[in-house]
């Protein structure tokens, strides 16, 4: 609270909710990006010490900018998607992804490390996976590299095969109403 006051004391106002909330994301960043550092390790956990300084720092942070709950947990949650999509990225193009035994296991791990959701995670994989054949469709063909480096890809993220058919019904539907009419 004192640190609030000071802020608005200083400016004499209140700073836009955005700029609030963007500096809040970095600060977040910033704490995760720390706490994991110093967590040591290969899988570089955090510890409960860690997290509950972590959380308290959180704390401080949204009194100071003066978030309420759901607009810092917006903020995190923004950060940690980025962080989540990066990391994955590194993943895949590092080729340990694909080295790993398990995929499963290593995106779960990968979850693990960033105390990221699963659910949010596998949500991602499938938008990296439509993304990915909306690229495709482009040509308004797939060639055999194509399906080979999209199966590729459905196993790495392990997206399962209900969704595959749910988003090639969607995006190839459209090419085939657009190539009928």
């Amino acid at each position: 609270p004192e640190a609030h006051h000071f802020h608005r004391a200083l400016h004499g106002r209140r700073e836009p909710a955005a700029r609030r909330q963007r500096e809040l994301a970095v600060a977040v960043a910033v704490g995760r990006r720390r706490a994991l550092r110093t967590g040591g390790g290969e899988r570089a956990a955090c510890a409960p010490e860690q997290t509950a300084e972590l959380a308290a720092e959180l704390e401080q942070l949204k009194v100071c900018f003066g978030l309420g709950t759901s607009e810092a947990e917006s903020c995190e949650d923004e950060v940690m998607v980025k962080m989540y999509r990066s990391a994955l990225r590194e993943a895949v193009q590092g080729g340990a992804l694909k080295e790993a035994e398990s995929k499963a296991q290593f995106l779960q791990q990968l979850c693990d490390k960033l105390r990221f959701d699963p659910a949010k995670a596998l949500a991602i994989h499938t938008d990296v996976y439509s993304t990915k054949l909306k690229q495709v469709l482009e040509k308004k063909s797939i060639s055999d590299e194509d399906e080979d480096a999209l199966l590729e890809l459905r196993v790495l993220l392990c997206v399962q095969e209900n969704v595959v058919r749910e988003a090639q019904k969607e995006l190839c539907g459209a090419i085939y109403a657009e190539a009928v009419d």
